[in-house]
């Protein structure tokens, strides 16, 4: 009894166990691919022995605790927090083992906090992964197809970047679409602000850094939005391609300290002088501004562009005065072809900084297979005016050009230049305006022909500059071979060096002047005169719509002392077609002219009377007569001639002359006797018929 007595004092002396305080955590464990997983389990581990407080004292904490996943990938667990935990910097390593819908495992290191309680898994921060060998993956598969085994994974190509995120305690592989890599990435400096823009160590806002990751074939360089500087230039090899997200959301800006030939270089770094080592592939950009500055370098300068090369939606501006804001020339390190090729623009916009710029906007030379579509240049607009060609064509063919404009230049708007023997061959231009431009077009064939050049739909626009330019000027035609030029509305001269060129201007006066070869110039309309053109029956017309009296002439346009055949729509006029010999345009010396009754008069200068005699006929003028009309007979009464044959009486011949109205007058026998026969019905001898 005693004893029991004593058990029951030791027991209410003692105190009442108690356990340390645990945080409950509640989450639902997910898969990589996003899925909730539907079993298995996750055990948390501390990392090392500790000792939390349990009241009045402390007590050892578990090192180790377990939880089943639920169906929908709920789990539950009560844990010491670590903030609690002497000695202080433990951390739980929680091992996940999924079973379904696949299989899957992992470990994260977190550290568990006091509040809130109860908390989710975000609540407890991830730590840094613990040294040491990791569980390995269970299976790496590609494509679905499953791989040996490692425990090691390597990530190799440029396409994808891993690195260690402290802050999560993950390795991180960023995986780029189609070998794209972000420029803005490999910036060590700015913010990409306007006032802070991406720099880099090689003075290319990282561009140049970007491009060195590409692999041999090239690589997309992504520009994110934003300000990009350069102090350098940045240059690249084949396959490289810049590329913004929208027009203008990416610009590249020069600082005003630049340094080098052009900004932006497609160049084929050369090993050797093969065609390989120069040409340059694949290359070009879409989606971004670059702002040139004014300074001392092309803007984009491309080496032997050769196949799948491309600018769309690309602006360059503030160039600087002698400099292209494109520019694509030879590589003169390839012995062989200088020629170019299979170049596609598209939407793009260039303009110089500065009043008075020469160097050419756009810069082609040697091209070949080109397309500009909707391509505009401007020479200058709110500084000024340039001096410069807005776009420059050299031994270039194959060259098509849709639409867009070449505008504000003292100097030319599109400049077509042959240097060499069979190149410049082949160009059409459909379709462009010419706004404010000294020159409209100069096809220039220097030492041999520039070929086969079509312009059609031209558009002038005079716009309004300052300085303005007075108007657009017209084409100049220059040792060109074939050509057709469609410029109503614009001025033509053609050189003594061209040949078989044909077009169309609107009023004679515009065709400046034409001393081309076999050349075939149309004015729409004379000035203050209109035609209609009617087809009728397969043959084609051409009308007055004016009695003003526009003409048509035949005859050579560099003699007005030569024979001349027109038509005249001269109101009044008693004559249709006729047959000149001309010096001021009205009837001058010889002429045969057909009425619209059918009849032919002879004229000669200052003549009114004719003599036959027995030897011939002698036709006698005096100072104030200009034409005569041949009459027969003595009588008064004069009218038309007509010759009769023997056996055929005046009267027939006559009715034959006039038609069914015609009659005779009198008659002259052709014997040399001059004796007037006084009537219509002999019918001997050949006579001389008068008729009325």
């Amino acid at each position: 009894m005693v004893k029991r007595i004593l058990l029951s004092g030791l027991l209410c002396t003692l105190p009442a166990w108690a356990a340390p305080d645990t945080t409950t955590i509640n989450w639902t464990v997910v898969l990589p691919n996003a899925a909730p997983a539907t079993s298995g389990t996750v055990m948390a581990t501390l990392s090392s022995a500790g000792t939390a407080p349990d009241g009045g004292s402390s007590s050892v904490v578990v090192s180790r605790t377990s939880a089943t996943i639920a169906g929908n990938g709920a789990v539950t667990m009560a844990l010491v927090p670590n903030d609690i935990i002497t000695p202080s910097g433990t951390y739980y390593i929680f091992h996940y083992d999924v079973r379904t819908p696949t299989l899957a495992s992992w470990n994260e290191k977190r550290s568990v906090v006091t509040a809130p309680d109860p908390a989710l898994i975000s609540d407890a921060p991830l730590l840094d992964p613990p040294t040491g060998t990791a569980t390995p993956v269970s299976t790496v598969q590609d494509e679905g197809s499953s791989l040996t085994r490692r425990t090691r994974l390597n990530f190799t190509g440029k396409a994808v970047a891993c690195s260690d995120n402290t802050g999560t305690g993950t390795t991180d592989c960023t995986v780029v679409p189609n070998g794209t890599i972000e420029v803005n990435k490999y910036a060590t400096g700015g913010s990409g602000t306007q006032g802070s823009p991406w720099t880099s160590a090689s003075g290319t806002g990282g561009l140049t850094e970007a491009a060195a990751t590409c692999i041999a074939t090239g690589c997309k360089l992504h520009l994110s939005p934003g300000y990009y500087k350069l102090t350098a230039m940045a240059s690249f090899g084949a396959g490289v391609f810049i590329e913004g997200d929208d027009a203008n959301a990416a610009i590249l800006v020069a600082d005003p300290s630049f340094s080098g030939a052009s900004i932006l270089r497609w160049k084929n770094p050369v090993s050797d002088n093969s065609f390989a080592g120069t040409a340059i592939p694949g290359v070009g950009g879409r989606n971004f501004a670059l702002n040139c500055a004014g300074v001392a370098a092309h803007g984009i300068d491309v080496f032997k562009a050769y196949d799948a090369v491309t600018f769309d939606t690309v602006t360059v501006v503030d160039v600087g005065d002698a400099y292209n804001a494109f520019r694509f020339e030879p590589n003169t390190a390839y012995s062989g072809s200088s020629v170019s090729q299979t170049l596609l623009m598209l939407n793009t916009y260039a303009i110089h900084k500065n009043a008075g710029a020469t160097g050419a906007v756009y810069y082609f030379q040697n091209m070949q297979e080109m397309t500009m579509v909707n391509v505009k240049g401007f020479g200058g607009y709110a500084t000024g005016t340039g001096a410069c060609d807005v776009m420059y064509f050299e031994n270039c063919r194959g060259v098509t050009v849709i639409g867009g404009a070449v505008a504000i230049s003292t100097g030319t708007g599109i400049h077509v230049k042959s240097t060499a023997t069979g190149y410049s061959i082949g160009l059409v231009f459909d379709g462009v305006t010419f706004e404010a431009v000294g020159t409209a077009m100069l096809i220039e064939g220097v030492t041999d022909y520039v070929q086969d050049v079509v312009v059609r739909g031209s558009r002038k626009q005079e716009g309004s500059v300052n300085p303005p330019v007075a108007s657009t000027g017209g084409f100049v035609v220059q040792r060109l071979n074939r050509g057709y030029l469609d410029v109503p509305g614009f001025t033509m001269t053609v050189d003594a060096n061209s040949s078989d060129v044909s077009g169309r201007v609107a009023n004679l006066p515009d065709l400046t002047s034409d001393s081309g070869t076999r050349t075939q110039i149309y004015a729409t309309q004379d000035t203050g005169h209109s035609w209609t053109q009617h087809a009728f029956n397969g043959d084609l017309g051409l009308f007055p719509n004016d009695s003003s009296g526009p003409e048509i002439h035949y005859g050579h346009a560099a003699r007005t002392d030569y024979w001349r055949a027109f038509w005249s729509a001269a109101a009044g006029s008693e004559f249709g077609f006729q047959l000149r010999y001309v010096t001021t345009g009205a009837v001058s010396k010889r002429a045969a002219i057909f009425d619209s009754a059918g009849g032919v008069h002879l004229y000669y200068n200052d003549v009114d009377t004719i003599v036959t005699t027995a030897t011939g006929v002698t036709i006698t003028g005096n100072a104030t007569a200009t034409s005569f009309r041949a009459s027969a007979g003595s009588t008064s009464t004069a009218g038309q001639t007509v010759w009769a044959k023997a056996s055929t009486a005046c009267s027939t011949a006559c009715t034959s002359l006039l038609g069914s109205g015609g009659s005779c007058s009198d008659s002259v026998p052709m014997d040399g006797t001059n004796t007037p026969l006084g009537n219509c019905s002999s019918t001997s001898g050949l006579r001389l018929c008068e008729c009325y």
